[in-house]
Parts: C-alpha cells; sequence; structure tokens
C-alpha cells in the first residue's frame, strides 16, 4: 500500500509535467497557425469587384472560418476560392469600406485596411500645372512649434473647405499607388485651429508641433500641389509614440420632427476624431443611406429631408483610427518661457469666455495664489495641475461646471476639472484648451472624458488630465497617475476637438440644438423654421472593433 501511495506521489508530478508540455506545444501550434494577411488585390475597388487574400494560415478549406469586412461575415455565396495562402472573394453590396480580417479555428488575423472607390490625386512635380494648387514660396523656411508661416502661390481656393495643407513627420513617404501615380502616407493635416487665414493666394498658419524637416504640400478638390522644403528647427524628441491601438468606433443618432408645413430640413454635424501624430491613419465611413459632405477637416454634414410621410431619421457614422499613447520628456530649462503676446493663438487661447471666464475676479485671485511664488510659465502650470487635484474631489453626480463655482463646492467630473485648469492658465497668461472625447478600455467600455493641453512656445501642446490623475474611476493601470497624467496620454484617449469648436449657422432664424457630451462645438443639428420642434437622441459611442 505504501508503495503505491509513493508511485502515486511520484507519479502526480510528472504527470502534470507531460500535460503542461502538451498544452504548451498545443498552444505554441495555434500561435503559429493564426491567419495572416500580407496582401489584398487590389486595395481599393469597388462593389462587385473580386478580391483576393493572399497570406497565409487561411486551411485548405473554408469549413468554419469566416472573413469579415467592414465588420461583415461574408457569405459563401461571395466566397469563389480557398486554399491555404489565397481566398478569392467578390465584394457584396452592403459592405463599405474598412478592415478586412480572417477568422480560423486558431485565431483571427490582424486588420488590413480595405477602401472602397478611393481617388488618389496626382502629386505635383514642382512646375505649375493649371488647375492645381502651386506653393511658390513659404515665408519663413524654417521655424519652430508655434512659429507664424505664411505660404505663397495660386489655385488654393478662398477657404478650407475640402482642402488642407499637409506637413512631413517622421513616418511621412511618398509610395506608388496601384495605377503608377505617387501618392502621400503619414503626412498630417494642419488642424482648424492653426489656420490664421486662407485666401486663394496666400495661407497663413501656426506651425503645428508634429511637423518635423521635410515636404509641404497643399491638396484641394483639383488635387495636390508641389512640394516645398521646410525646415524645423526644434526637432522635438522629447516625443515618444508606442503601443498603437486601430479602433473602429461607430457614432449615431435618432431624430423625430414635428413639422409646420409638408417638408422640412434639418442639418446634422458628425465630427470625426482630430488627426494629430499620436492619432492617425483615420478612415471615416459616412452612411451610405443619407448623402454626406465634408464640410470641413474633421466635420461631415448631413441634410435630413423630413416630409409628412417620414418624419423620423437614424444616422449612422462609423470611423477607423490608430491611437498611440504618447509620452513627453522635455527639461524645463531648455524649453522656451516667453509668447508672442500678438499673435492669434496666443490670444485665442487665454480669451475669457462663458466656458472658459479666465478674467472673473473668483479665478484670478486664486491663479495669483497658487502661482505667486513660481518663477516660470511651465512651473506655473504644474502648480496649478497639482492645486486641482488636491482641491477636487470627482464626481459625476456634478451640472453646475463654471470653475469658480467648482473652486467652492470642491467637487467635479472630468469637464469640471478641464474646464478649472484651463481657466486658471490663462488667467496666468499661458494659452491653454480643454479636450474633449472618449476613455476606451480594453473590454470596449466606453466613457465620455476631458482632459486637457496647455501650449509652450517652440514645443507645441503639452497633455495632462487631472481628473484622471485625481483617482476618476477607470482602469488604467498607472502605478502613480499624479505623475504619469502630467506629459503623458495613454492609448485609451480618444479625442474629438481641442478646444471650442464653433460651427457657422446655416439657417438664422431656425433652431439649434446642443452637441454631444464628448465633442466641444457650439451646436450639432440646426433646422428650419418649418420644424415646429426636433427631438434628437445621441447614442453612446460604440466600439465595434479593437485591433
Amino acid at each position: 500500500m505504501e508503495k503505491k501511495q509513493k508511485l502515486l506521489i511520484v507519479s502526480i508530478p510528472g504527470l502534470m509535467m507531460i500535460i503542461s508540455i502538451i498544452a504548451f506545444v498545443i498552444n505554441t501550434r495555434i500561435a503559429e497557425g493564426k491567419p495572416v494577411i500580407l496582401d489584398l488585390s487590389p486595395n481599393i475597388l469597388s462593389v462587385g469587384d473580386p478580391l483576393l487574400i493572399k497570406g497565409k494560415n487561411f486551411g485548405s478549406e473554408r469549413e468554419s472560418s469566416k472573413i469579415y469586412v467592414s465588420s461583415i461575415d461574408i457569405l459563401s455565396k461571395y466566397i469563389h476560392s480557398w486554399s491555404d495562402n489565397s481566398i478569392e472573394i467578390t465584394i457584396p453590396e452592403k459592405v463599405s469600406s474598412g478592415l478586412v480580417s480572417i477568422e480560423t479555428d486558431r485565431g483571427r488575423s490582424e486588420p488590413v485596411v480595405l477602401v472602397l472607390d478611393d481617388n488618389i490625386p496626382f502629386i505635383g512635380t514642382g512646375a505649375y500645372l493649371p488647375g492645381l494648387p502651386f506653393i511658390e514660396t513659404i515665408d519663413p523656411s524654417e521655424g519652430g512649434a508655434g512659429s507664424i508661416l505664411t505660404i505663397r502661390g495660386d489655385n488654393f481656393g478662398y477657404n478650407t473647405k475640402n482642402s488642407r495643407i499637409l506637413f512631413s513627420t517622421i513616418h511621412s513617404r511618398e509610395s506608388d499607388s496601384l495605377i503608377g501615380e505617387s501618392k502621400l502616407e503619414n503626412f498630417l493635416t494642419v488642424s482648424d485651429d492653426h489656420i490664421i487665414s486662407w485666401e486663394n493666394k496666400e495661407i497663413r498658419i501656426h506651425l503645428p508641433e508634429y511637423a518635423t524637416t521635410g515636404d509641404v504640400y497643399i491638396e484641394t478638390e483639383q488635387g495636390y500641389s508641389n512640394a516645398v522644403y521646410f525646415e524645423q528647427a526644434l526637432i522635438n524628441s522629447g516625443i515618444r509614440l508606442q503601443n498603437k491601438r486601430t479602433y473602429m468606433l461607430n457614432q449615431a443618432v435618432s431624430l423625430n420632427a414635428e413639422l409646420r408645413g409638408d417638408e422640412a430640413m434639418s442639418i446634422v454635424w458628425f465630427v470625426s476624431p482630430v488627426q494629430t501624430i499620436y492619432q492617425r491613419n483615420i478612415i471615416n465611413l459616412p452612411d451610405s443611406h443619407i448623402p454626406s459632405t465634408r464640410s470641413y477637416i474633421d466635420l461631415y454634414e448631413y441634410r435630413i429631408h423630413f416630409t409628412q410621410d417620414m418624419k423620423a431619421s437614424f444616422l449612422s457614422h462609423n470611423t477607423i483610427i490608430d491611437i498611440y499613447e504618447r509620452n513627453y520628456n522635455i527639461i524645463p530649462t531648455e524649453i522656451i518661457d516667453s509668447y508672442d503676446t500678438r499673435s492669434p493663438l496666443y490670444i485665442k487661447y487665454t480669451e475669457s469666455t462663458e466656458s472658459i471666464p479666465s478674467t472673473s475676479e473668483r479665478i484670478k485671485n486664486v491663479s495669483r495664489s497658487v502661482t505667486r511664488r513660481k518663477d516660470s510659465n511651465f512651473d506655473k502650470t504644474k502648480a496649478i495641475y497639482d492645486y486641482v487635484n488636491t482641491r477636487l474631489t470627482y464626481s459625476d453626480e456634478i451640472e453646475n461646471r463654471d470653475p469658480g463655482f467648482v473652486i467652492d463646492s470642491q467637487i467635479g467630473d472630468s469637464q469640471a476639472y478641464s474646464f478649472l485648469f484651463t481657466a486658471m492658465a490663462r488667467s496666468s497668461g499661458i494659452p491653454a484648451r480643454p479636450v474633449a472625447g472618449i476613455l476606451v478600455d480594453k473590454n470596449k467600455n466606453v466613457r465620455d472624458h476631458w482632459w486637457c493641453e496647455f501650449f509652450i512656445q517652440g514645443f507645441g501642446w503639452f497633455p495632462l488630465d487631472p481628473a484622471l490623475a485625481d483617482g476618476m474611476p477607470w482602469e488604467h493601470n498607472k502605478e502613480n497617475p499624479v505623475e504619469y497624467y502630467w506629459g503623458n496620454i495613454d492609448n485609451q484617449h480618444i479625442s474629438f476637438n481641442r478646444g471650442e469648436r464653433s460651427i457657422p449657422r446655416l439657417f438664422p432664424d431656425g433652431i439649434i440644438y446642443s452637441s454631444n457630451k464628448y465633442s466641444f462645438i457650439t451646436h450639432q443639428i440646426e433646422t428650419g423654421k418649418d420644424i415646429i420642434e426636433l427631438h434628437s437622441l445621441w447614442s453612446d459611442v460604440r466600439i465595434t472593433a479593437i485591433y
């Protein structure tokens, strides 16, 4: 009996080791056998066109494996051939631009972007081409973040609608397209808040913080301009990007109208996440049932026509975006501590507004008290950050976000934290702005969220998140959130607005409706006088995929 017990005792560890080895081998084979997409041919096509997917580990037969295009499971009737390294399908009617992935019993592949009916514009060769924008000079030819640049030339158009300025980044490159032309990859668009003026022959901008030494282009509806070289005087080596995540997100709104007559129109704007060096490769997929126009770089305009027979409407807008964690590591003694107080950027981001009352006596007095022993602007903003975190206690149960009220009540949500920091920084003569957006966790849970940025001359916008630093309930796994969220923002943050955005009214005698909670714009819906009342319900942003 004792021998049997000893034998059993000896056998159990051996058996456990064997099981562990088998499990390791199985997991290793599964990991090695995960499908991989290497190429889509062509990668730009139309509905009804054939698509050849090349790769490996697809399996010799389809069996229970699936192909997803824009989150749609492709039916068998559209799949014509399947082998271990290639699959041929026809693009179904209901599919739009989006991500392609393959799922087998060994896992799901990394996604590859598929674009339908995308036009690739020409890039000018340097000579003046009739109809295309042409850059003659950029003055000055070098500068640091925040510098004012004047771009002179011709055919820029008279406004920014459907036009943009493209700057090189550390990731930019030109490549040959499928039809033998050149295309630009990972160039970034100058956002509207950096544009001072735009005329047909002259554009004035503030140099964005993400720009690096390299070529500059202007794109209009006619195509790309010639390239003009620009040199970034201060290379911002203090910014590190890492831990990329790709999100596919959905925005939606339901509308129900009470009409005064037989028909009426309403306009709805969907805000796209803002493009930056850490938010890029943005693909917007507008609602295919209702025509839309890209009114501005980051705004999509839908015009809804209501009748007595059609008083309700539902809009859905999808976006694919790459988000990077960004870490800022700067030496305070080496940054420029002064501002050009006459520049439009300084004036705009130090002004007092209804939401950011930086000139109120309460804000001015508190700001002076908090910063009085600080010599540099950088140290002043750090003191304000520490004050906000110490003064306030986080609470979602708040309606009044006026910074003066928040100081007295000592409670606030992320928007209140953001408004208070921004108001105190502006009161101290430091350009600052709130950032509106969302947080996304690994389980696709989403919540509306606000954080902040302040401007450093020659460096750019420096980010901070006082609400998360102060213990706002959210899973972020940061050992020291107060230290981390001063100059670092993780890849759970997606920003829709950096500062308040004013939308021009198209119906001066109509009614405007406030925007959703994750964007900071004057209004997002507008109706004509033929609508008595419009009932709107914005859904929370949904994350349909994370890669």
